[in-house]
């Protein structure tokens, strides 16, 4: 395991200690916390104020368990389903916890207000990755580091590894952008990869396409364009030879 991943997952599980820690509250325990806190409040004398705070204090804890959760569970790239389910679980068993907990009870409806929480994370964090990335590209991607950051998350590590690939296939090309797609050059463009929705394309040019037709037989081929869809493994030898074809087909030294 990581340092980075083993340090997240140590906080998730500090975090958890502590929503373990309020529940284990008595009831009576619970509620002198809850007025405490009124006491900072200027609506504190309303008789719904002290429901309303604990509903709102187990939907902060809530959301700060998402942010922790989904900080751990993006270290094993899987999307945003796993921590949604551990935050929904967690949540379950934390209704569980308070059966045994005397003056507490189990609700369902606590289940659905701490999760409010969870959404309202995760609303926010999909905001906030949208902007950043808006923002950071107002324009077209500069740099192949660019262009795959503005791709899916999901696609990110197929770009990755056909990007390593070129470039330990072809040393002494230039990486460089041209007609909008990662592009490797030596005097002239020599083959590009790009991502598309269902598809990962490779473009040798027309000439190569021809040559390497036998071999490209299983994959969706049209003159100059490779296409290989995303759930189809990855012919590292193919594209490592049809990339060094190119590169002695057309480099001009």
């Amino acid at each position: 395991m990581s340092s980075q991943k083993l340090i997240r997952g140590i906080l998730l599980t500090l975090w958890c200690a502590v929503i373990f820690w309020f529940s284990a509250q008595r009831g009576a325990e619970s509620q002198d916390l809850s007025d405490g806190l009124l006491r900072f409040f200027p609506f504190s004398m309303f008789p719904w104020a002290g429901v309303l705070i604990r509903k709102f204090a187990h939907s902060a804890e809530f959301f700060v368990l998402a942010f922790f959760a989904f900080l751990f569970f993006d270290t094993f790239k899987k999307g945003d389903l796993p921590a949604f389910v551990f935050c929904f679980l967690y949540a379950c068993s934390d209704e569980l916890h308070q059966l045994f907990v005397g003056g507490r009870a189990a609700r369902f409806t606590d289940v659905l207000i701490d999760m409010t929480g969870v959404l309202l994370f995760w609303l926010l964090r999909r905001l906030f990755q949208s902007f950043r990335k808006r923002s950071h590209f107002c324009g077209k991607p500069q740099t192949v580091d660019e262009y795959i950051a503005a791709q899916d998350e999901k696609l990110q590590p197929r770009l990755k590894e056909v990007r390593a690939l070129l470039r330990e296939a072809l040393p002494d090309a230039e990486e460089r952008m041209s007609w909008s797609m990662p592009t490797y050059w030596k005097g002239r463009n020599l083959i590009h990869f790009a991502a598309s929705k269902k598809h990962l394309g490779i473009y040798p040019g027309g000439e190569a396409t021809t040559v390497f037709a036998e071999e490209l037989r299983q994959y969706d081929v049209s003159k100059g364009t490779i296409r290989i869809a995303y759930e189809q493994p990855l012919p590292v030898q193919l594209i490592r030879k049809i990339a060094v074809w190119c590169y002695g087909q057309y480099s001009k030294q």
